[in-house]
């Protein structure tokens, strides 16, 4: 009774910090951020290209994403060139996002 008592408990936690839409845009946009400024070598160019890209492919990310619940955690299948192939996938539980699948650097 106590396993299955604590079991539930997790699940309960779990579902109260299953992120949302908005947690995963704000996500995505820091990712993309320091993924422009890792290949365009950092410095103060790095820095504002990352920060200019990450705001256009934030501001697309909603329409590009499809997100599945699964009341405990989510994915994230982001196609940001719309040819009905997920380019990215996250994995989005407790709060936080976990990197499934991105492209080749």
């Amino acid at each position: 009774m106590k396993k299955l008592l604590g079991l539930l408990l997790v699940a309960f936690v779990l579902f109260l910090v299953n992120p949302g839409m908005n947690d995963f845009s704000t996500f995505f946009k820091e990712r993309s951020s320091d993924r422009i400024e890792q290949e365009t070598g950092g410095g103060l160019l790095g820095r504002v290209l990352g920060g200019a890209g990450s705001e256009l492919l934030a501001a697309g990310v909603e329409e590009a994403t499809t997100r599945r619940s699964y009341l405990v955690c989510s994915t994230y299948d982001v196609d940001p060139d719309g040819d009905d192939v997920a380019e990215y996938r996250y994995l989005g539980v407790a709060g936080m996002f976990v990197t499934l699948r991105e492209p080749e650097k």
